[in-house]
């Protein structure tokens, strides 16, 4: 399998989506929207798209979000993930909602988190990521490729654990990674 060419047959399925959800339009009058994540840097395999709203009230922003994709009645499914009020263990403290598709055979997951600013971290990951090579971009697709063959789930080795090892430690295989 050509991963590159399945990672762009992918992005624009998710360009799709997100046209088709008007999802853009509707994140823009509530902060800043901030597309992230593998659709940013052209590292897509999976049927998922991360975005963040920065936003000075998280809370009233996110309900506003949700309730305008509802209206809508273009996804299939809505979630909202209140973790400021109940943080949970490795989730940031942030709210996110979560719209969920079908779309051209896949389930779609469009992430959005709600927050009042970009963590250390983020800023640090963003760094990292935006200077990988295209070789290290190739090596990235193929482990998400091993990943989703050998089915690994990506709560056990996901994309920002794969992007940290081949960009910070020269991981190159699925196996130089603890599962």
């Amino acid at each position: 399998m050509d991963v590159t060419k399945f990672s762009q047959k992918t992005k624009l399925e998710a360009e799709d989506l997100l046209k088709y959800g008007d999802v853009i339009k509707v994140l823009s009058k509530y902060g800043n929207l901030l597309i992230t994540g593998s659709y940013k840097y052209d590292l897509m395999y999976g049927p998922d798209i991360d975005l963040v709203v920065l936003t000075d009230n998280p809370e009233k922003s996110s309900f506003g979000a949700f309730f305008d994709f509802i209206k809508q009645r273009k996804f299939q499914k809505y979630q909202l993930g209140d973790f400021a009020k109940f943080p949970r263990k490795d989730r940031p403290k942030n709210i996110i909602v979560v719209l969920i598709h079908e779309y051209k055979g896949r389930r779609w997951e469009i992430e959005i988190w709600f927050k009042e600013s970009l963590s250390n971290n983020d800023i640090c990951f963003e760094g990292l990521i935006s200077k990988a090579t295209e070789k290290q971009k190739g090596v990235m697709l193929e482990l998400k490729h091993q990943r989703d063959v050998g089915g690994i789930s990506k709560h056990k080795l996901d994309s920002a654990a794969i992007y940290k090892g081949v960009l910070s430690e020269g991981k190159t295989k699925l196996k130089d990674f603890k599962l």
